[in-house]
């Protein structure tokens, strides 16, 4: 059992149940519940219901002892060298060069000529499996990442073949605008 510390004005302090901090006042509260109900009474303006502060059981005292067997670390102890970060185990070098991105190729509207080089990968990206292939643009290497079942890798597909691995020569390229308001590299037709 743990033993919960009231402040001078009733309102609960922070403890291993009460972990849940009001942004605006700083009290403490076991679930979100009770939180929301305190914003909602003492620091919405326009809410007009107001609904009844809960009023917190209070829980069987226990022991200096307990309370130190039971009390939670804040931070697990990490193993450092010496204060220093280590090093990456290898070589530190990364062997791939930096994505293709639209802002490397310009605004929206903007046309260019990529030319595919290498064997590509396939790799688990944000947005599901994507085949990043090796490219270069305007004398630099880049890897560009192509989303799987895409408009652009079926494009790709019908222009160089289901071998993704034989896929090598200029493409051309636009700048386009998404409908989430991201820039967006496309293949043009």
């Amino acid at each position: 059992m743990t033993k919960r510390a009231y402040r001078g004005d009733g309102s609960l302090t922070r403890d291993a149940i009460n972990v849940l901090d009001c942004a605006e006042c700083g009290i403490w509260f076991p679930t979100f519940e009770r939180l929301a109900i305190h914003v909602a009474n003492h620091h919405d303006p326009l809410l007009s219901k107001r609904q009844p502060a809960p009023t917190p059981a209070p829980l069987p005292v226990e022991s200096p002892a307990m309370a130190k067997k039971t009390a939670r670390t804040t931070t697990a102890p990490r193993a450092t060298r010496g204060g220093r970060i280590p090093a990456p185990s290898g070589d530190a070098q990364s062997s791939f060069s930096p994505f293709l991105k639209a802002e490397n190729i310009g605004d929206v509207g903007t046309r260019g000529t990529i030319t595919l080089k290498g064997e590509p990968r396939v790799v688990d990206g944000d947005f599901g499996e994507q085949i990043v292939i090796p490219v270069r643009f305007k004398g630099t290497q880049y890897d560009w990442g192509v989303t799987i079942d895409s408009v652009n890798h079926r494009m790709l597909h019908d222009r160089f073949g289901a071998n993704s691995k034989k896929w090598a020569g200029p493409v051309k390229v636009t700048v386009k605008l998404s409908r989430q308001g991201r820039n967006y590299i496309a293949v043009e037709r």
